[in-house]
């Protein structure tokens, strides 16, 4: 999909299968009923600076045409979300208005799937920013995470495996959730200077949380 219609992409939900792929041209606008993106293939949104792609409310009017009724709220839809057999690419992307309550985030990835989130903006959850679920090496890089309910980032770590976690979150800057950052490790933490370089301010607690380690 790409941004050459005078027209917004609109769905109520996305499901890319298991051996499919759609890839998103810069500055493409989706806007998204309650429903949500379900990869289970492959998502490609790589873009550049000032050519950012955008997944967002039906009712956001800030980008796109006069869609819905202009007033977005959080979690208006659920969230970018990467399963088991999923991969998701995502550079230089906005993630708004998303991340219904409760296990929802903007963007989630499940144990066995492929993220990486770099250099984009995900604002106006009303539960997570972003939620990593037993996956131990993910990547944060270069991101600004706002606006949300409840964590920034939130690392869950309660799967099968024994392995520790080892996540990679640097130069993010975190602003007005309720904690930027939540690791619960509860296979232990491993690791030597991974968490870098991130900053916020506006948050209930302006501190990494590691509640079990």
């Amino acid at each position: 999909f790409g941004p050459d219609n005078e027209l917004d992409w609109y769905f109520g939900s996305i499901s890319i299968g298991a051996g499919a792929s759609l890839t998103l041209d810069p500055k493409t606008v989706i806007k998204m009923g309650s429903g949500g993106v379900q990869v289970w293939g492959r998502l490609i949104a790589d873009s550049t600076a000032g050519n950012e792609i955008v997944f967002t409310s039906l009712d956001d009017r800030s980008v796109g045409g006069l869609t819905g009724d202009g007033t977005p709220a959080k979690g208006d839809w659920s969230g970018v979300r990467v399963e088991s057999t999923g991969t998701a690419v995502l550079d230089h992307v906005n993630v708004r208005y998303g991340g219904h309550s409760g296990e929802y985030a903007l963007v989630s990835v499940v144990e066995e799937g492929s993220l990486t989130l770099t250099n984009s903006k995900l604002e106006q959850s009303s539960s997570y920013g972003v939620r990593v679920d037993g996956v131990e090496e993910q990547s944060l890089l270069n991101n600004v995470i706002e606006n949300c309910s409840n964590y920034g980032i939130y690392i869950f770590d309660n799967d099968t495996d024994t392995l520790a976690e080892n996540p990679e979150i640097r130069g993010n800057v975190i602003n007005n959730t309720s904690y930027p950052i939540n690791i619960y490790a509860g296979d232990g933490y491993t690791g030597d200077h991974r968490i870098t370089g991130n900053s916020g301010s506006g948050n209930t607690g302006n501190y990494i949380v590691m509640p079990s380690s």
